[in-house]
């Protein structure tokens, strides 16, 4: 008789195409996996393929994750492009469904990472299934009146199903939850934080005796603020303060921020280095003098919690969930948007007022991989007796 298994999706995931994508969704399912036997499956297009569909199995750690990878056609024309690209999301996910029943029987449980598009391809399976308990982990920060992309007639009526259906929702945090409930998003929530992996986001190497200051994001202005930063920075510099910035992440608007850096001739100290490996970006926190986040929303912000647990104060922004956990044992908080009280920030910024371990001991009281796990565990055993099987 096949094992109980939890059937874990991500709309979000680490994939060939963009190894960084959705990196906080496999840790919250790496840290479910160590109540429940979990198989994970991920469907993702990809342009570089000479077959429809591409299935390839790749372990990371205990999991074992199943991707289906499969090809579209006519992206060059925008509504038939996309409905070809959704039919064919739809039907690779049938195919991937069909193979794991196949082969380990019907899952006991479903949990989805954040509900769009993944609840495309699952939709009608869940219909097909009513008694299959549902579990929602979201993170999309797209429900938010400061983000504003929940909208569009299939992204709310596929969202207001998968919630309706779920036994629970987990949100990584209050903003979030209240977000999800000023969209009329009724259902049974709760506040998980993301986990932070605090065996490799550790002190390891000594800080610089310069002041090196570090951002991490996707660059984009809309949520973090990129323009308020360098501008910031440069009022520092105009007032005779010395440092170095490195911006890290990939993203469309890299190249606008790396040519207004120049024009306000911040490029010999402020360096946009793209997109780099987990192991390099922690290193860069571990030297750093301090994080710098200034965005004008945020769900949670990982990098923060990554940066404590490096050792790394913070000057950031009290942009959505960021006051719900941080204080000032932790680095600086400036009202959003405020680009003197940053540039002031920068230069009053001492970061010996924050002791190391004061650091990262707050990151494994709050959401070390091990606290978070144990929150998990509670959800499952408090949603018996559909799921107290898994345990």
């Amino acid at each position: 008789m096949p094992k109980p298994y939890l059937l874990a999706i991500s709309s979000w995931f680490p994939n060939k195409s963009d190894p960084s994508h959705g990196l906080f969704n496999l840790q919250i399912i790496q840290a479910v996996s160590k109540i429940a036997h979990t198989r994970v499956i991920h469907v993702k297009h990809y342009s570089g393929l000479n077959e429809k569909v591409v299935r390839e199995t790749k372990r990371i750690q205990s999991l074992e994750i199943d991707y289906y990878y499969f090809r579209s056609c006519c992206e060059k024309i925008p509504i038939l492009g996309k409905l070809i690209k959704l039919f064919l999301y739809r039907k690779t996910w049938n195919t991937a469904l069909k193979n794991l029943i196949k082969t380990h029987g019907m899952p006991s449980a479903v949990q989805i990472q954040v509900i769009y598009p993944a609840i495309i391809g699952l939709g009608s399976f869940l219909k097909k299934h009513p008694n299959l308990p549902l579990l929602i982990s979201e993170n999309w920060s797209g429900y938010s009146s400061f983000d504003g992309n929940y909208r569009g007639f299939f992204l709310k009526r596929y969202t207001r199903f998968a919630v309706k259906r779920s036994k629970a929702v987990i949100t990584s945090s209050e903003f979030l939850k209240k977000a999800m409930q000023k969209q009329a998003l009724k259902a049974n929530y709760h506040v998980i934080p993301n986990p932070i992996d605090t065996r490799f986001f550790k002190p390891e190497l000594a800080k610089t005796e310069s002041l090196k200051f570090v951002h991490v994001s996707s660059l984009t202005q809309r949520e973090k603020n990129i323009k308020g930063i360098l501008d910031a920075f440069a009022l520092a510099r105009k007032q005779g303060f010395s440092f170095t910035l490195e911006c890290i992440g990939e993203g469309s608007e890299r190249a606008l921020w790396t040519a207004y850096s120049k024009s306000l001739n911040l490029e010999d100290c402020v360096a946009f280095t793209g997109y780099q490996t987990a192991d390099y970006i922690k290193q860069r926190l571990q030297e750093a003098t301090a994080l710098v986040m200034f965005s004008f929303y945020e769900t949670f912000s990982v990098v923060v919690l990554e940066s404590l647990a490096c050792g790394t104060p913070v000057i950031c922004s009290d942009a959505g969930a960021i006051p719900e956990y941080f204080n000032l044992k932790l680095g600086m908080m400036i009202p959003s948007g405020d680009v003197q009280k940053l540039s002031q920030a920068l230069m009053e910024f001492n970061p010996d007022a924050y002791p190391l371990k004061q650091l990262t001991n707050f990151v494994n009281d709050f959401c070390s991989d091990v606290k978070v796990t144990e929150q998990w565990k509670n959800i499952y055993k408090d949603l018996q007796p559909e799921l107290i099987s898994l345990l």
